[in-house]
């Protein structure tokens, strides 16, 4: 690649180009992504984004790609990725790969970590070729769009979040991926928590602005009482998803049983930054 390429940092943008630049990223992806400047900055509280890590690449001046990243403590995630797709076909994610290890090592992180489609072949194959490895399998659940019958939820009990996150603690479960890990949840907008009669099984829902929600934390026995406690939450929504779940979750048969499917899986990489 002769072009002069350099790359900016990702909080020398407004919050509209970025969202810009993140849309025209994911242009043609298998799985529609897309935000706005709100939800971006939802995100940036919620997932940690650093923008100052961030960047923008450009070519010969102008943008053609853009990485985000999340930090906390000493651990970096990549919370996008991507070349604009008039630019594709033409090596740039190796220099735009090897740009968001070199800052996330600068920014003092010691691991970078992200997840990718197992069907996006070409962007696993990019993060190999800089290093990362896979370490575990997720999976990702979706219900079946329905109109949604708010009632339902009088059915179960809404309990204080604080309290969903205390049993939650005592619990030894497999490491919840970045946007469900604790630290994200207690920054999460628009959280609920329920539990079943007995108290032993719970769900912690986020709700979104086009009437979905997403289940961001399960606790309890993966029994009866959890099942009909999804089924109520399904039914509540326009779609329930479980983004993430890891392979090695106890809660899969669960989340079946209450009529979601699985839609795809990813891998999560990771790449020693020390």
């Amino acid at each position: 690649m002769s072009a002069r390429i350099e790359f900016e940092s990702a909080a020398r943008y407004s919050l509209r180009q970025l969202a810009v630049f993140f849309n025209t990223a994911y242009e043609g992806y298998a799985h529609p992504v897309a935000t706005t400047p709100e939800l971006l900055a939802r995100r940036v509280r919620e997932e940690s984004l650093d923008l100052a890590t961030s960047a923008v690449m450009e070519l010969e001046g102008v943008p053609v790609g853009i990485f985000l990243v999340g930090r906390r403590d000493d651990v970096a995630w990549c919370g996008g990725f991507g070349i604009f797709q008039p630019q594709r076909g033409r090596g740039l994610s190796a220099p735009l790969a090897k740009e968001m290890i070199t800052r996330s090592r600068a920014s003092g992180a010691v691991t970078l970590q992200l997840e990718v489609l197992k069907p996006n072949t070409v962007a696993r194959h990019a993060y190999e070729r800089a290093g990362f490895q896979t370490v575990r399998d997720l999976v990702v659940y979706s219900s079946h769009e329905a109109t949604p019958d708010a009632s339902v939820l009088a059915r179960i009990r809404r309990v204080d979040t604080a309290r969903h996150f205390a049993a939650l603690n005592a619990e030894q479960q497999p490491p919840a991926c970045w946007q469900r890990s604790v630290a994200s949840l207690h920054v999460r907008t628009g959280i609920e928590a329920y539990e079943g009669e007995d108290g032993r099984s719970g769900v912690l829902i986020s709700r979104m602005p086009d009437g979905t929600a997403r289940v961001m934390s399960l606790r309890g026995p993966a029994d009866d009482a959890l099942v009909g406690l999804l089924r109520n939450i399904t039914a509540s929504v326009t779609r329930l998803l479980a983004i993430n779940e890891p392979a090695e979750s106890v809660y899969h048969n669960a989340l079946r049983g209450a009529g979601l499917v699985e839609t795809t899986r990813q891998d999560e990489m990771r790449l020693s930054l020390a």
